[in-house]
């Protein structure tokens, strides 16, 4: 689990942590120190919030950035798919992106730590593409990027953020599926740790390696992320704080949080945003945590303790079809 950071003195020790951040962060900036302790540290190109932005990234100011932060991790310069575009351009996209892997292997000093990005624009172009991607690289992890299905090109909407529906745990497990009986690369999912339900789907169907910022996000938005279940709204932006009451269920969860805030003055969570980014925080490392705890008993085991889990939800049936696709694989269809 990589967690999102942006370069702000919220949590100043990451020291112990996987942290995950971007070079669009430091993109304009004449000052590109991390201003946080990490253990290690996994830097994304940016070009997926370039490309929602409409910005455009300078190859050579990407790898400046990447070779001065010197990361442990870091992924070459690739070109996301934006929705409504038609596969003639997807395939161009894919072309640059490939050629980016090889110039950032040859021609510049972060070969040996380059993680790329797989796209795909159906299910024979993802698995040719990872399959190409085993040949050419120096890397024994992959990220997930672009997921589509044959629909996209006629989508109006990023498929993006990674939402826990019915349609993307049908797209992640065949998409995983492709990965793992192709080639031996390691999977890492990019933005599908923001809430437990969403990082329990992605590590039972198989992913190795999740990251997300939501934790930061839904603390700006004014919501508080529940052990064991999702995120909880309570409270607006720019100070209009409206209280919101709990359930039984929700204050009894909230009360065994063994976060520095709740522990301290759980008042905070209603009316400092701060406080909610700690929170989340520390609520997404527990559960990555117990996701690996769990993992380590056997997949039966963790199976038994994710249908508690998700009956308590209102995700249950995604959790459903994720259990049946990854036990019954071959009468599933796509």
């Amino acid at each position: 689990m990589w967690l999102g950071e942006d370069g702000s003195r919220i949590i100043q020790d990451h020291s112990t942590d996987h942290v995950m951040d971007s070079t669009i962060n430091y993109y304009d900036e004449e000052n590109t120190e991390i201003k946080y302790k990490y253990f290690k540290l996994f830097l994304d190109n940016g070009a997926y919030t370039a490309n929602r932005k409409g910005k455009k990234l300078n190859r050579d100011r990407v790898v400046e950035l990447q070779e001065r932060i010197w990361p442990d991790l870091t992924i070459p310069l690739d070109f996301p798919f934006a929705p409504g575009e038609s596969i003639n351009v997807m395939k161009e996209k894919w072309v640059k992106t490939v050629d980016n892997i090889v110039y950032w292997q040859s021609c510049t000093q972060l070969s040996g730590r380059l993680a790329p990005a797989l796209h795909g624009w159906s299910w024979d172009s993802l698995r040719d593409n990872a399959i190409l991607l085993q040949k050419i690289s120096d890397s024994d992890i992959v990220c997930l990027g672009s997921m589509v299905n044959e629909s996209f090109s006629k989508s109006k909407n990023y498929f993006g953020d990674r939402v826990n529906s019915a349609e993307f745990v049908s797209i992640l497990f065949k998409t995983i599926k492709i990965v793992k009986e192709n080639t031996d690369f390691k999977i890492h999912i990019m933005g599908c740790g923001s809430s437990p339900l969403s990082l329990h789907i992605a590590y039972w169907l198989g992913a190795d390696s999740v990251d997300s910022s939501g934790h930061r996000r839904r603390a700006a938005y004014g919501n508080i992320i529940l052990p064991g279940t999702s995120d909880r709204y309570v409270g607006g932006r720019n100070g209009k704080f409206i209280t919101k009451q709990l359930t039984r269920y929700e204050r009894e969860l909230l009360s065994h949080c063994g976060c520095p805030v709740c522990q301290k003055d759980p008042s905070q969570l209603w009316n400092n945003w701060e406080a909610r980014s700690i929170h989340n925080r520390y609520v997404i490392k527990k559960e990555r945590d117990n996701a690996e705890s769990w993992l380590c008993k056997g997949r039966d085991f963790y199976e038994e303790q994710l249908e508690k889990m998700y009956r308590r939800s209102g995700s249950y049936s995604r959790w459903r079809l994720a259990r049946i696709l990854m036990k019954y694989p071959s009468i599933t269809s796509f």
